[in-house]
């Protein structure tokens, strides 16, 4: 796992995650913010409160980038817990007014005028649009990731060759050609075996 300081939205809706008193972030539909240092660390799992602070980004849909799997995988899971988010909150205010209709000796059926008139004064009617919007986009990235996505195979990592010992396991990049041909002059063994691999890709 490696997590990234980018929050991505999936949506096709734009977000905003109340962060702190009188601090916003913005997430543009189908785009992606930079996290501060700071920022991320408040999302991280394991930290006081970061459950709290990861609720915001579940229920509009948002994610951290793992840079280690594939992004189709992380946007269907975001969607899908965003997802599973609102239509919770909207059976649970349709019920709730259902109930205080039945009291009232008002009508309590979903699709009687009143009824939907009092959801869409409620805003329900809008959440329920979204709702559906968003299943329909699960839907399509479910179609491109198979229906098992905890097993779909994560991106491999990209090195520089010029900077890679492929032989060590995992592959060990470093940060600079220098800093490799150090390391390769200090263990001659995986030096040898290091340009036997490396004769091998030019052949």
């Amino acid at each position: 796992m490696s997590i990234s300081n980018k929050l991505c939205n999936p949506t096709k809706f734009n977000r905003e995650v109340d962060y702190d008193r009188g601090v916003s972030i913005h997430v543009p539909a189908e785009g992606s913010v930079q996290l501060t240092v700071q920022q991320m660390a408040d999302f991280q799992e394991g930290r006081p409160g970061s459950e709290e602070a990861r609720l915001k980004l579940t229920t509009q849909g948002l994610f951290l980038v793992d840079n280690d799997r594939e992004y189709d995988v992380q946007a269907l899971e975001a969607i899908n817990l965003c997802v599973k988010y609102l239509e919770g909150r909207y059976n649970e205010a349709v019920a709730r007014l259902q109930d205080m209709h039945i009291a009232a000796n008002l009508p309590s059926n979903p699709e009687d005028d009143a009824f939907k008139n009092k959801l869409r004064t409620m805003g329900l009617l809008r959440l329920k649009t979204e709702t559906e919007a968003l299943r329909k986009r699960a839907d399509m990235y479910l179609e491109a990731v198979g229906p098992q996505p905890d097993r779909f195979t994560p991106s491999m990592p990209k090195f520089d060759p010029e900077r890679t010992c492929f032989i060590t396991d995992p592959p060990k990049e470093f940060a600079s050609k220098t800093a490799l041909r150090i390391f390769l002059e200090e263990n001659p063994e995986i030096k040898a075996k290091h340009e036997k691999f490396s004769a091998r890709k030019v052949e």
